[in-house]
C-alpha cells in the first residue's frame, strides 16, 4: 500500500511527496524482500520516469506487523520530487 502521508507542494515548479509504503507478505521475509524491490524501483525512477527528478530514503524498512490481522508487513518513507512538463504553468 502506498499513501501520500506528507510533503510540500511548490506549484507549478515542483511537488515533493512523502509517500508511506506497507508492503504485506505471507511471512516476515518475503514481505521484507517485496519492500526491498519497491524501493529499488522507486530509486531508479530518476532520469526514467519523465517528471520524477529525486528520490531518497526517510526512514529505511521498519518491521511493523499489521496491528489488526498482526500479518507481516514493512514499512518505510522515501520522498519523490516531481517536476511539471516542459511549458505547465
Amino acid at each position: 500500500m502506498v499513501e501520500r502521508n506528507g510533503g510540500v507542494t511548490r506549484w507549478p515548479a515542483l511537488d515533493q511527496a512523502v509517500l508511506a509504503l506497507y508492503v504485506y507478505g505471507a511471512d516476515r521475509a518475503t514481505a521484507h524482500d517485496r519492500l526491498q524491490e519497491v524501493l529499488a524501483h522507486l530509486h531508479a525512477m530518476p532520469g526514467s520516469a519523465p517528471l520524477v527528478s529525486r528520490t531518497y530514503t526517510i526512514a529505511g524498512a521498519q518491521f511493523t506487523p499489521d496491528p489488526l490481522t498482526d500479518g507481516p508487513r514493512w514499512y518505510a518513507s522515501v520522498g519523490v520530487a516531481v517536476r511539471p512538463e516542459k511549458g505547465i504553468g
